[in-house]
């Protein structure tokens, strides 16, 4: 058994416990988020292949980690709503979570030329052939007190900007934002201490066992699919938008570093040197929507496993 089904077995275990005493059972949704993974989100649907060139996290607290790493992507859709959660940590030193997503239609930008309030850091960083970024999400965290703010847009429309913010935690609700504030909601949890380790250079340290990190949930409206299924890149970059790291979901190879500014680790001011395409592997995950009747089937199937159980 791997250690990830091991640490899903404690995981089940800490829901049955707290059931026992009257305590909630997993929720999905606006406003349950919590940043940890939870049974309804199964297996890793991508898992980081690198060790952490942004430091390894110690801390052990809710906020302020002192280390940056993507160890696991895990995805969930249900009533409208795709929940994607990546483990491991993200620094409070305003470094950022960048997802760019590739809703299938083919209108997105290859090489980003910029748009949709997005940073002009990344114009000229090019995905993986075939991948069209239509959509982006940008988290940090930092300050004191400690917040978690959320930057969002879409890049064929060209609308975009300050989605909202909180403590970290408050369910994922965001505020103070004016764009898609009720189609994107956030939350971390900055605790995790396990998955990768801090040394690129050495034998990659099991990153399914992190079980914490960043949540989003986003409003299937806002990313208006024309098929069921869409693609992520996401990956850890320095607080000025302008040094990318070595952690990307899908994964670099094995071994890499930081790839900086120019894929190569050095700083240029901006990400425009870095070209996915010639780095071996996939630099992105494929999530899938389940088609709304087979939803409710799973839902009526539920509930009749529910029903079976209390008699």
């Amino acid at each position: 058994m791997s250690r990830f089904a091991l640490a899903g077995l404690v995981v089940a275990s800490t829901v049955l416990s707290t059931s026992s005493v009257g305590l909630a059972a997993p929720k999905f949704g606006p406003g349950s988020l919590l940043g940890l993974w939870q049974s309804f989100y199964g297996s890793p649907v991508a898992q980081q292949g690198v060790n952490t060139g942004f430091g390894n996290s110690t801390s052990g607290d809710l906020q302020y980690a002192n280390g940056s790493e993507l160890d696991a992507a895990f995805a969930h859709t249900e009533n409208g709503f795709t929940g994607l959660l990546f483990t491991g940590n993200l620094e409070a030193n305003f470094n950022k979570i960048v997802i760019f997503i590739d809703d299938g239609s083919g209108l997105g930008q290859n090489t980003i030329s910029g748009g949709a309030d997005l940073p002009g850091q990344y114009n000229g960083f090019t995905f993986d052939a075939g991948f069209n970024a239509t959509h982006y999400i940008i988290a940090n965290g930092g300050g004191s007190p400690y917040g978690w703010y959320v930057n969002a847009g879409n890049l064929v429309s060209g609308d975009g900007g300050y989605v909202g913010g909180n403590d970290g935690q408050s369910g994922g609700v965001l505020s103070g934002g004016g764009y898609a504030n009720s189609l994107i909601y956030s939350a971390i949890d900055n605790s995790n201490v396990a998955g990768v380790s801090g040394d690129p250079s050495a034998a990659l340290v099991d990153p399914l066992t992190a079980l914490s990190g960043m949540e989003f949930v986003i409003d299937l409206s806002w990313l208006n699919l024309s098929g069921n299924t869409f693609r992520v890149t996401a990956f850890i970059n320095g607080g000025g938008h302008d040094y990318a790291s070595n952690q990307f979901l899908g994964s670099l190879p094995a071994f890499s570093g930081n790839l900086g500014g120019d894929g190569n680790g050095t700083y240029t001011g901006n990400l425009a040197g870095i070209n996915l395409a010639n780095i071996a592997g996939d630099q992105f995950f494929t999530v899938t929507v389940p088609a709304p009747g087979v939803l409710a089937m799973l839902g009526v199937a539920g509930l009749a496993r529910s029903r079976r159980r209390s008699h």
